[in-house]
């Protein structure tokens, strides 16, 4: 249980397994769409890299804090206002302390356009 009261919304896209086609092909299946309540998230930097054969490339970094066990790394998060973006690894839980139990993790996102 979070000791912070989840106020904002954002939408999680959870991979929605393996499903066969018509050719008998199994595949990702279609993403389960959610609607998640977090305590916060923020969009951080942005940055255009110009790594060879892509100018227009722009990679911009967000962070949400949200509840233990409600994000997952293949997960994708749309932010409201702002757009898609990817997981980055594993969600920062900083739970296991002496001292407290905030209740909450925080979760790296990524969305790299162009």
């Amino acid at each position: 249980m979070t000791v912070f009261t989840l106020t904002q919304e954002v939408t999680r896209l959870r991979s929605g397994g393996v499903v066969t086609d018509p050719f008998g092909n199994e595949v990702p299946g279609p993403p389960s769409e959610d609607q998640v309540m977090v305590f916060a998230w923020w969009v951080g930097s942005s940055g255009e890299p110009y790594p060879s054969g892509h100018v227009e490339r722009v990679e911009s970094d967000a962070s949400l804090i949200a509840a233990p066990g409600d994000f997952v790394q293949s997960d994708r998060v749309i932010l409201p206002g702002v757009g898609v973006f990817e997981v980055e690894g594993r969600p920062a839980n900083f739970d296991n302390n002496p001292w407290w139990s905030p209740g909450v993790e925080t979760v790296a996102l990524r969305m790299v356009e162009g």
